[in-house]
């Protein structure tokens, strides 16, 4: 009771103070001298009445507390709120601060502040659930609101650090910078490391024990927290490797065949990376798989601006047949064909032995030229051409090629390798329709028939 006595005199001479200006001067003092009485009547009842709060039980003065505290929060966030929204808007000039102010789920955290800090007044601040049993010549305070103050602390401090994260991914997200780096992984992994922390001053606050003695548990129960943690450790270990070596980003487009996997990936975090297929399907892989089982990353193809084409056809082997001469001027009409026959019959002439045309012969050359003449198609004529990323310069034998593969019962095979000037999934596949197209219908100029 000399504790509570001792609290509530301070408490009481601080409002009487704060109510008597040290600057009045005395002729004011005492003309005033019957406010004064009254004021100090006032301050005697309200001594009085805090003396019966604490003389309550704990158990009616937490009610008491908690009551107000919940009407506070009932009646109190909206305006609260609104106003913290409002100041900040106002007076944040800091684009990344003020988009705090924007994030509902910040602005509640930031009016549970306050609540969080009468509580915490409360439970360490002022004896105010001081019990009245005296022991030791040493007052007992009550450990329960402490322990209440203790784990609102941590249990504000990990909702936030979770809803600030999260919001800081997402605008960075926006930054052009920022957008393709996996910053969810970033952020699970400081999220992880103070839950590590929290769990070891919890384990200490509790147990009255160092924190050592829990992680010599854990060192010993190893295989067991490993086996259970495995794709959480193997997560970490893969997402610092693909972020050091730059592996792969968000937005990449990847193809993992044993996962079935085709399309750009939306979300790299510690355990998973999410792939949007081309199907609209969403797979999802383990993290440490893209390190430990490799996967194909295609997106060079769309930074090039270029795209593979690698299409072939089946040409029945009874449709191909040596040319004579009275033939050879019907294929001279062809477009491309009359200069390229012409320079073959010269280098025929004064041989022993000279090389007899064939019209498939005659057809691949026509493809070629037909190719390489092609704008949607990228040729040598192009080849220094600009791109998204480099300036590509490839030779011309090597841009474009059309050959015979080797052949089965469904005929021989003619293969076309190239490359369109389009990286669009859209736009490639109407560059390779045409092309085919054109391949089937001309094959009939040239005598042959394509088997279907």
């Amino acid at each position: 009771m000399a504790v509570k006595k001792h609290i509530i005199n301070n408490v009481v001479e601080q409002l009487h103070s704060a109510s008597t200006p040290n600057d009045i001067a005395s002729d004011a003092i005492m003309s005033k001298t019957q406010t004064s009485n009254n004021s100090d009547s006032i301050f005697e009842i309200f001594k009085q009445f805090l003396i019966e709060i604490l003389n309550l039980p704990n158990a009616v003065k937490g009610i008491m507390l908690f009551s107000i505290i919940f009407l506070f929060i009932k009646y109190g966030r909206k305006p609260i709120i609104k106003l913290i929204s409002y100041l900040g808007h106002n007076y944040i000039k800091n684009d990344y601060l003020r988009s705090f102010f924007d994030n509902k789920r910040m602005l509640r955290l930031a009016f549970f502040l306050i609540p969080l800090a009468v509580i915490n007044y409360f439970a360490f601040g002022l004896d105010f659930f001081e019990t009245q049993t005296i022991i030791n010549n040493q007052s007992e305070k009550s450990t329960l609101l402490e322990n209440i103050g203790y784990i609102a602390n941590f249990t504000y401090i990990t909702i936030w650090l979770s809803n600030f994260l999260s919001h800081s991914v997402e605008y960075l997200n926006q930054k052009e910078r920022y957008k393709n780096k996996p910053l969810h992984s970033f952020a699970q992994i400081i999220f992880l490391i103070f839950s590590i922390i929290s769990i070891a001053t919890i384990y200490a606050h509790y147990t009255n024990q160092s924190p050592k003695t829990l992680f010599t548990t854990l060192s010993v129960m190893s295989v067991a927290v490993f086996l259970t943690l495995k794709d959480v450790i193997l997560g970490i270990v893969s997402t610092i490797l693909i972020i050091a070596n730059n592996i792969v980003n968000v937005g990449d487009w990847i193809k993992n065949e044993k996962y079935h996997a085709d399309g750009k990936i939306i979300e790299i975090n510690l355990i998973t990376v999410k792939i949007l297929n081309f199907d609209k399907t969403i797979v999802t892989i383990p993290t440490y798989s893209l390190v430990s089982e490799g996967f194909i990353n295609q997106q060079e193809i769309l930074n090039s601006g270029l795209r593979r084409i690698k299409r072939s056809v089946r040409i029945e082997a009874s449709s191909i047949k040596l040319i004579n001469e009275t033939e050879l001027e019907k294929y001279k009409n062809i477009k491309y064909m009359k200069e390229y026959i012409e320079h073959k019959l010269e280098q025929n002439q004064g041989q022993s032995t000279s090389v007899q045309l064939t019209n498939l012969g005659l057809f691949r050359k026509y493809l070629q030229k037909y190719i390489e003449d092609n704008p949607m198609i990228y040729s040598f004529k192009n080849a220094n051409r600009k791109t998204k990323n480099k300036t590509l310069s490839l030779h011309k034998e090597e841009n474009i090629i059309v050959r015979i593969i080797e052949g089965n019962k469904e005929g021989v095979g003619l293969e076309i390798y190239c490359f369109s000037n389009k990286s669009d999934w859209k736009e490639y596949e109407y560059i390779v329709a045409t092309l085919l197209e054109h391949v089937y219908s001309s094959a009939i100029q040239f005598d042959i028939q394509i088997n279907c």
